[in-house]
């Protein structure tokens, strides 16, 4: 049972950020079947799920409820809102994401992300004044258009883009890879992003954490956002990871064209324009492809085709073989929060074991892989191996958790 009876529900969501960790997907699977979160944190607590790990259970034993009480009243006295999935406020594009946070903390209205359109912008830490210029310019675009900008909030181009937004009053938002109570939170800029918009994270200096979250921050800023615009970016750029969280969402891909097609700073948009992105010129170009193509589900980048060995890139590209990403379902079903679908697949060309496996899956539903093996007693490499070849055939689905369903 709870330690006290708490009425505001955001405790439990915030204690069961601190013991399972921010960003954690396996959450969204573990909740299932549970009716209140108060229950699935008495659950958590009690480490009644095999998937748990040593720490998460020593966390769950040594934090207390009152933990999470005294982070949600620290922020009430330093005016940061805590938001959770299940609140009025969260925003609708984010949840409908495969890993929502379960906890968004906010300074300023997260309320001003709930407008008809929404990009975000990447690129360098190191700009080119090209660059800079441009991402000025289509950020004063968007502020006489009323869309909100969201970044990184890094330096360089976020910056940047940051500052111009600004200097409009325009509504923008900082996603942040690091605790909202991080001392570089408290920088002036920051300040002025609140005051118009919105600075995020799903972290505080509570949370346990390393470095900078980013591919856990990236797939915040896409969830977020109707389109990605690359404003500079090399092959290599760690910025391109945004493209995976992209393709997986459905959102189209931006670039602003290079000044000088044979500069290096400027390969990763060359190599996105060649696979399907589109040029932004200016705001316009972006708005038109919001409003039209992307209704017909014209979105042609695969990252896959983009991800680039680091070391060497001259002028020859190299494709990666990696699992495609899938699209998730504009649809939330029942429980704390859930996605899945179905469809019929011809099973011909299928191998033994591969037809067993979405037999069942066609049969029981969602199942995590080491349940796969269990139940058909094929070893986990061998389910691995026929999950990946059904997953390629377009048969089954990934959910977060490493929990696999039939189409």
């Amino acid at each position: 049972m709870s330690d006290m009876n708490y009425q505001d529900r955001r405790v439990f969501w915030v204690w069961i950020s601190m013991v399972l960790g921010a960003a954690n997907e396996n959450v969204w699977k573990l909740c299932r079947g549970f009716k209140s979160v108060s229950d699935f944190a008495d659950a958590v607590k009690e480490c009644r799920f095999s998937d748990m790990t040593d720490a998460q259970c020593s966390r769950a034993k040594t934090r207390k409820y009152e933990d999470a009480q005294k982070v949600i009243e620290r922020c009430e006295n330093e005016n940061v809102s805590v938001i959770t999935v299940r609140d009025q406020d969260y925003p609708v594009r984010l949840k409908r994401t495969p890993n929502p946070p379960a906890v968004l903390f906010a300074r300023g209205d997260i309320k001003r992300l709930n407008t008809t359109h929404t990009v975000s912008v990447v690129g360098t830490r190191t700009p080119c004044e090209y660059s800079v210029r441009a991402v000025k310019a289509l950020c004063e675009d968007f502020s006489k258009l009323g869309i909100p900008v969201l970044t990184g909030a890094e330096e360089g181009i976020d910056l940047a883009a940051n500052d111009a937004l600004c200097e409009n009053e325009a509504v923008s938002a900082a996603i942040l890879g690091r605790g909202i109570f991080d001392q570089r939170t408290g920088e002036e800029l920051f300040g002025k992003i609140a005051e118009y918009g919105v600075v995020l994270s799903e972290y505080t200096d509570s949370n346990d954490f390393g470095r900078v979250a980013f591919d856990a921050r990236n797939r915040i800023l896409c969830g977020l956002s109707d389109a990605v615009l690359f404003i500079e970016a090399g092959a290599g750029s760690r910025g391109l990871n945004n493209v995976k969280h992209a393709e997986r969402l459905n959102r189209p891909v931006f670039c602003v064209p290079p000044s000088d097609i044979t500069d290096k700073r400027f390969f990763g948009q060359r190599n996105l324009i060649r696979n399907g992105a589109y040029s932004a010129f200016d705001a316009s170009d972006i708005v038109r492809v919001l409003e039209n193509d992307v209704k017909n589900g014209h979105n042609g980048v695969k990252y896959d085709e983009i991800r680039l060995k680091k070391e060497q890139e001259s002028d020859s590209e190299r494709k990666m073989s990696v699992k495609k990403v899938k699209k998730v379902s504009e649809n939330l079903s029942e429980g704390l929060q859930n996605s899945e679908n179905s469809v019929k697949i011809d099973t011909s060309g299928f191998s033994e074991s591969q037809k067993k496996i979405y037999d069942l899956l066609s049969e029981k539903g969602t199942m995590h892989i080491n349940q796969i093996s269990e139940l058909l007693s094929i070893p986990v490499n061998e389910v691995v191996n026929d999950i990946t070849m059904l997953d390629f055939a377009g048969a089954i689905e990934e959910f977060p958790g490493k929990q696999y369903g039939a189409k």
